[in-house]
């Protein structure tokens, strides 16, 4: 008997080599694994769930003591010994496997893809007392190449591209390989592979988990928290599927008389364990993530970047390096060093290697491996091959090239070696809007805000994708859970025993905020809202008689099937004569009349129509319409001395053309400036208002009502007609309605199709 020691991935290229040579060879190879086996006990698989159900572990933290308590013994240190105790129990409660028996003590072994360095296995042959020979390939000394590609399916493009090349100048499909370890490129190799003219043979990297019906199967189970009854209901819903049975084989094999969070904890994790099998072919192109024992073979080396070549592993362990070191473990930093020296002589083996390197991903960013500096590399970036062996991907190029000089006028040498070989329809498509379902009709009953104006105005597309087809699930996001935290303290800071840090943290415990929001919203935000609610106070002592209004919902019957409704953040009425309207906003954003008739910026106007159809409000007369900003872009921000508020609380919007109104409002007025209102000032003659275009004359409040009054009735028409084209308004890059829209990349919007809205200059800009 001749034994071997190699990896475990050598084992079937190692075996297909030596008995090539000698087909009569009596042979066994064994893994550092397989002599650990020989040496240590093994533990039953019953030795986690033991762990989990008598010692509280999560799965993981179960887990991760198992895999270094073989190995220790008695010891002073505290972690170790906690770890020989644990064993002890195993031991005590027959969860334990005897080691083998072994027949190799005092041999010559020769060894393949192990490195020296690795002292985890100098251990274990020192214990069996085996002399190793290791065997490895030394440095070449010869400039190797490189290609530098941006993209990861750039990269995979040209790899398989140059796999079919080899394949059509006769080389042998099963001599040519794909070392990977980014499984991103998995998508792109399995998608596009086929269209060159073959197959490959790939693991899957998907877990049992991201199955569907073991999905069901967990949310049967936490339904029913019964095992039998969740298999048989899960039965009835998969029928005759044959994956029901491998689902049910593997929920009885790891089914104990265990509590059901243990249980279910210890399901899921074996289900994430179980890899998806895929398929695999007799003829196809062999993929792997770690070296075989190949010669004259053709491997194409992809994604060649640090942090793979060589791995970079986690510091995650319960013994720290010295700990790991003394009951000969490697730790994160000695198994990266063994890798290097695996991988070194592997890419000096006799064998034809083609490295590619891409800068980046759909989602990472990736550097160069330091295998660059450690061995001789030139650096090449490749251009689009002369023979090309795939119609679908060469269209696929053109099209991303014809893309480049559509957007950016960019013409590369690509692009004239394809162009007029390969015939696309580049933008002949038609993008608008052709839905025959009639979504409205005459007798609908249609609800409007000016939150739906301002987005049908937008785009009508937009607002269809959105209030119809509803294909974005509403998610609470940052800026909207500052908005809810603020408008929450303004209604609420004017009732007795109102504690600000109370109500603030009582609204920010719960929720699901990273690491840095929260650090912003206590810090920064937290302050500038206690800020801003003084500032509100202060400016409400200077209200004459004032009655205010938090919240308050409004209704209005535009038609007989069509609905307005709003809700007013503040609204306040002044000695039962005068009223104002107060919007309070986190963000930026201002009030811009000369939108109003394109069905933009219309929420004061309508909160005007609303107020103005109200039976309590429409005998008063309107004084002013103000969006209250009451957050800050900086993070210092100082308050002159005259001032009562910080400049940046002060109304912004429209304010009547009227001194004596506008005293009911702020009697500061008296000395020739108001200090709550922007814009708003006296004259030096005591008798009449600065010109500003925050004034407005007397009709101005009605006219926007009559405005948006028509607006709401036209948007109602053309619901109901079923308008939903696609026409963003444009007013310039900053100022469009596809700036910040979540459906730009799927309405490939045409120039002729955009509204050009003029700008016009306000006083301030």
């Amino acid at each position: 008997m001749k034994y071997v020691i190699a990896p475990r991935n050598y084992r079937l290229s190692l075996l297909n080599c030596l008995r090539g040579e000698d087909p009569f060879l009596d042979l066994k190879i064994l893994s550092k694994e397989d002599l650990a086996r020989y040496y240590y006990i093994s533990l039953k698989e019953e030795a986690v769930l033991f762990l989990m159900n008598k010692q509280h572990f999560s799965y993981e933290i179960a887990k991760m003591y198992l895999e270094d308590i073989r190995y220790v013994s008695s010891s002073d240190n505290p972690k170790i010994s906690f770890l020989n105790k644990l064993k002890q129990e195993l031991i005590d409660n027959d969860l334990v496997i005897e080691p083998l028996d072994s027949d190799f003590q005092n041999v010559e072994m020769d060894v393949y893809g192990y490195s020296e360095h690795d002292f985890e296995l100098s251990a274990l042959l020192s214990l069996f007392s085996i002399k190793p020979h290791y065997k490895k390939y030394e440095d070449k000394k010869g400039e190797r190449t490189i290609n530098f590609f941006e993209k990861v399916e750039e990269e995979t493009f040209y790899v398989l591209n140059q796999i079919a090349s080899l394949i059509d100048n006769g080389v042998s499909i099963n001599d040519i390989y794909i070392f990977r370890r980014n499984y991103e490129y998995d998508y792109y190799l399995i998608k596009f592979a086929p269209s060159f003219g073959y197959q490959l043979n790939i693991k899957s990297n998907q877990n049992s988990l991201s199955s569907g019906a073991v999905k069901e199967f967990i949310k049967l189970y936490d339904e029913k928290k019964d095992i039998e009854e969740a298999l048989s209901l899960l039965k009835e819903v998969m029928k005759d599927d044959p994956l029901y049975l491998e689902i049910e084989d593997l929920v009885r094999s790891y089914t104990y008389e265990v509590p059901f969070e243990i249980q279910r904890d210890y399901l899921i994790n074996k289900f994430k364990e179980k890899v998806i099998v895929a398929p695999r072919y007799d003829a196809a192109i062999n993929v792997t993530s770690e070296p075989l024992f190949l010669n004259n073979k053709h491997v194409f080396v992809m994604g060649f970047s640090q942090g793979l070549f060589p791995l970079s592993y986690r510091d995650d362990k319960f013994l720290n390096n010295e700990e790991l070191k003394s009951i000969n473990r490697l730790n994160s930093k000695d198994k990266t060093k063994v890798d290097f020296d695996v991988l070194f002589s592997f890419f000096n083996s006799n064998n034809n290697f083609y490295y590619s390197y891409s800068s980046k991903s759909v989602s990472s960013k990736f550097y160069p491996s330091p295998f660059i500096k450690a061995l001789t590399y030139k650096e090449e970036h490749p251009r689009l091959n002369d023979v090309f062996y795939s119609i679908s991907v060469l269209k696929l190029i053109y099209t991303n090239l014809k893309d480049l000089d559509y957007l950016y006028k960019e013409k590369g040498k690509d692009y004239y070696k394809v162009d007029g070989i390969i015939d696309i329809d580049f933008n002949t498509y038609d993008n608008s809007y052709t839905n025959k379902v009639k979504t409205y009709n005459e007798d609908s009953e249609i609800r409007l805000s000016t939150t739906s104006l301002d987005l049908y105005s937008q785009c009508a597309f937009h607002y269809y994708l959105e209030h119809v087809l509803k294909v974005d699930e509403i998610e609470g996001t940052f800026p909207s859970y500052i908005g809810n935290i603020a408008h929450h303290i303004f209604e609420h800071m004017r009732e007795e025993n109102f504690d600000f840090d109370k109500e603030f943290d009582a609204k920010t415990i719960d929720l699901p905020l990273k690491t840095s929001e929260k650090y912003i919203l206590s810090h920064n935000v937290k302050e500038q809202i206690r800020t801003a609610t003084n500032a509100i106070k202060e400016r409400e002592k200077y209200y004459r008689n004032p009655s205010i209004y938090n919240e308050r919902k409004f209704v209005y019957q535009i038609d007989e099937h069509t609905t307005l409704e709003g809700r007013i953040d503040n609204l306040v009425t002044l000695d039962n004569k005068y009223y104002l309207i107060i919007d309070y906003k986190t963000g930026s954003k201002k009030f811009e009349d000369s939108k109003i008739k394109d069905g933009l910026s219309t929420q004061l106007p309508t909160y005007a129509l609303l107020t103005k159809e109200d039976n309590k409000f429409k005998d008063l007369t309107l004084i002013g319409i103000y969006i209250n900003n009451v957050l800050t872009n900086s993070l210092y921000v100082e308050q002159k001395e005259e001032e009562l508020i910080p400049g940046y609380l002060k109304l912004n919007g429209k304010t009547l053309a009227n001194i004596e109104a506008i005293s009911y409002l702020d009697s500061t007025i008296s000395g020739g400036k108001s200090s709550f209102i922007n814009q708003v000032a006296i004259k030096k003659d005591g008798c009449s208002l600065k010109a500003s275009n925050a004034i407005v004359g007397e009709n101005e409040f009605d006219n926007y009502v009559e405005t948006v009054t028509e607006l709401y009735k036209n948007m109602s028409a053309k619901l109901r007609d079923n308008i939903f084209d696609i026409n963003p308004y444009f007013v310039s890059d900053r100022d469009n309605a596809c700036q910040y829209c979540p459906y730009k990349d799927i309405c490939y919007v045409r120039n002729n199709q955009y509204r050009l809205l003029e700008k016009e200059e306000s006083e301030d800009e």
